[in-house]
């Protein structure tokens, strides 16, 4: 007896945050864009073999998982082809531009045989 669970797991995704082409002007101005991709997979394979016989036996338990995840894309912050003033008083974030990518994979892969 032989089991394999396969478990494959994709996402592809962009996020996009930006001034474009833009006369911006405020106390402060923030460009900000995150992706938080997730990936939770389980996989199990249980095989049981029996046998008998008299003079000669012979028996086979096989068990095994795979699984692939994967997670591309990204993310982006941008300010092209703008201008951007910020009147906050001279502080070091008057404007920011921030792209966080957090993506986590979790994968469990449980394998178990018997031959009795």
């Amino acid at each position: 007896a032989i089991a394999v669970p396969i478990a494959t797991n994709s996402i592809s995704s962009t996020t996009l945050a930006t001034i474009d082409d833009s006369a911006v002007d405020g106390s402060s101005v923030t460009v900000s864009s995150l992706r938080n991709g997730s990936i939770e997979s389980i996989a199990a394979a249980v095989s049981v073999s029996f046998s008998g016989s008299g003079s000669f036996s012979l028996s086979g338990a096989g068990a095994g998982a795979v699984a692939t995840n994967v997670i591309s894309g990204g993310g982006e912050a941008s300010i092209r082809g703008s201008t951007v003033t910020s009147h906050a008083g001279g502080l070091s974030d008057d404007i920011i531009v921030e792209a966080d990518d957090t993506n986590t994979i979790d994968s469990t892969l449980v394998a178990a045989t018997v031959s009795i």
